[in-house]
């Protein structure tokens, strides 16, 4: 994943901590934190594994 993709699924993930009741208005679009921890969990942390052995 592009770095400024993942820098800025970084800031949403910040903003969310920061600002919980917004997950209420995204909800309509399904469990965001949920979705959210998946894509973490399957593409951040692999770039940051990734990064780390560079």
């Amino acid at each position: 994943m592009h770095p400024d993709t993942c820098a800025a699924l970084r800031l949403l993930v910040l903003a969310l901590e920061t600002h919980p009741e917004d997950l209420a208005i995204l909800q309509i679009y399904g469990d965001m934190g949920e979705h959210l921890a998946d894509l973490i969990a399957d593409y951040i942390d692999e770039d940051d594994e990734a990064s780390d052995t560079e």
